[in-house]
């Protein structure tokens, strides 16, 4: 059996793609393991402990650091698997993201417990000491998912549709990374407390137009008031996931998928850059201004007009050939 038969039959069985993570991937499964227990001890911390931090309860940042972790560990585990042929990049790259999020989750969890800020916090030499490590780890972490991409784009031997969903996920995700670096520049207050001489409590923000901790989306806490980074970030990375499940639900059609999978890959590029455009110009998510609805709409417009051409060559593609007229009915005299 080849590896594309074989992984191809563990996405159609979760149950035994469960079982053999620890087995392929011992770090990352680790790491998702690890991030599902932590999951068990912040729900009643969430509960028990009333602090809030920035208008939220204080515990929400690491469950949802833990979640996010985990769904993007468990996503690389089944895209590494695409790798065979590259054991020892696999095993470095999947070590090195696991020590980057063991920092991350330390630092995050035990700023929470200290009922800090863990990102953007420069209110001690503790802290942003912190915050820099946790800076560090980040980068490594980004490097090593570009080699990821860089070792996917490369493969040759892949389903075609597949293929253009790893590649465009691994992409649209790292964009969606690549956010993170906007969110550690400082605002202008905080600029120019700087240019006086002096240490601003901190250094970078998610919002933008507007402090940090006002107004937000639930537990989300997106900021309905102006624009935040958290937004493209979050729909960005999510691109590792959404994009490679659309190539695995329509790659039976072989004439469809591929095209329908860049269609959509390139609709959700441009919506992620839609979003990081919102946010440099200290737009809401639920308030957009005129010229992002213009682009939203166009966007949109020009990707179903494409999907219908693309249905519609394909259907074209797979109709039978006319026959001549005459020919049936015809017999043998």
């Amino acid at each position: 059996m080849s590896h594309s038969e074989n992984t191809s039959g563990l996405t159609r069985q979760p149950r035994g793609l469960l079982l053999r993570l620890g087995q392929t991937n011992p770090p990352l499964a680790f790491t998702v393991g690890a991030m599902a227990l932590s999951l068990l001890a912040f729900g009643p911390l969430l509960v028990v402990d009333g602090r809030t931090l920035d208008g939220l309860p204080l515990w929400i940042k690491p469950i949802k650091f833990a979640v996010s972790i985990a769904i993007y560990s468990a996503s690389l585990i089944w895209i590494l698997s695409y790798l065979p042929d590259r054991p020892r990049l696999v095993r470095r790259v999947s070590w090195i993201v696991a020590f980057a999020f063991l920092i991350e989750v330390i630092a995050i969890f035990g700023q929470a417990a200290r009922g800090v800020q863990s990102h953007f916090n420069h209110e001690t030499v503790f802290d942003a000491a912190v915050f820099q490590v946790m800076g560090i780890a980040i980068g490594v972490l980004f490097v090593a998912h570009l080699f990821v991409c860089v070792a996917v784009l490369r493969r040759k031997d892949l389903d075609v549709t597949l293929a253009s969903g790893l590649r465009l996920g691994l992409i649209v995700c790292a964009v969606g990374m690549a956010v993170g670096w906007l969110m550690v520049v400082p605002t202008p207050e905080q600029m120019a407390i700087l240019e006086a001489g002096q240490v601003p409590a901190r250094a970078g923000a998610h919002s933008v137009g507007l402090p940090d901790g006002g107004p937000g989306l639930g537990w989300l806490g997106w900021s309905t008031l102006g624009g935040d980074y958290r937004v493209a970030h979050f729909f960005g990375m999510h691109a590792l996931q959404v994009l490679p499940l659309v190539a695995w639900s329509v790659s039976r059609s072989r004439r469809f998928g591929r095209a329908l999978v860049r269609i959509v890959g390139v609709y959700y590029l441009g919506l992620t850059l839609l979003l990081i455009w919102q946010a440099m110009v200290g737009e809401s998510i639920v308030d957009p201004g005129l010229a992002r609805l213009l682009v939203f709409a166009a966007l949109t417009l020009t990707s179903l007009a494409a999907l219908v051409l693309v249905a519609f060559r394909s259907r074209m593609a797979g109709a039978p050939a006319p026959q001549e007229p005459g020919s049936i009915g015809l017999q043998k005299t």
